[in-house]
Formats: structure tokens, sequence, C-alpha cells
């Protein structure tokens, strides 16, 4: 286990590094991310070499969003001043974020259902 920790670590690690030393204007994280991806879809890295260490971090997920809840509370003040900004931006967000999905989910149903025509079609 200790392995696959020292696997997801030095994936963070380069990541931070290729971050912080390229012109590219994306954090870490999401570089880390997205070469985990490569990585594992192009079958470089094997879900078994880290799927310990994952399933680990991710039953214990809830520990790892305790420190920015007590930053959050820290704060309280600034929050509580500003609680119907915050609520607006929630709110719309989240709408935001379902009328897209929406209409992504739409927009693909549709292009597949276009391909099944074409195949009978032929």
């Amino acid at each position: 286990m200790i392995g696959e920790f020292a696997i997801i670590l030095a994936i963070t690690y380069i990541s931070s590094i290729i971050s912080k030393y390229t012109p590219i204007p994306i954090p870490g994280p999401v570089i880390g991310i997205l070469l985990l991806f490569i990585l594992l879809n192009f079958k470089i890295l094997k879900v078994e070499n880290i799927k310990n260490a994952t399933n680990l971090m991710l039953t214990n997920l809830a520990f790892l969003f305790l420190p920015p809840g007590v930053g959050l509370l820290k704060s309280i003040d600034i929050l509580a001043n500003n609680w119907h900004k915050l609520f607006f931006v929630i709110v719309a967000t989240t709408i935001i974020t379902l009328i897209v999905t929406g209409w992504s989910v739409q927009f693909i149903i549709k292009r597949k259902e276009e391909e099944n025509k074409d195949e009978f079609t032929c």
C-alpha cells in the first residue's frame, strides 16, 4: 500500500512541477487528474497498482474536507455579511449546471439516435 501511495504522490508532485514551471494556467491538481487519466487510459498504469490506496482515500474522504470547513468557520463573519451574494451564486450556478447538463444529455441522445438511423439505412 505504501507503493501505491508513492505512485499517487509522484503523480501529484510531477503535476505541481508542470504547473509551476510551465506557462500553462492550469492548477497542479487538475494537471494531476489529467495525467492520471492519461496513464490509466493508455494502460501505462494499471488500476490494480493504485486500487487499495484510492479506496482508502475514498472511504476517508470526509476527513479531507475538514480543514476547508474549519477555514470557513474562521471566516464566518465575512460569510455572514455577504450571505445573500453567496446564496445567489450557489442558486445561479446550480441552475446553470442543470441547464447545461440537460442540453448535453439531449445533444448526446439525438446524436446517438442519428447514428442508429444511419446504421439501419445502409
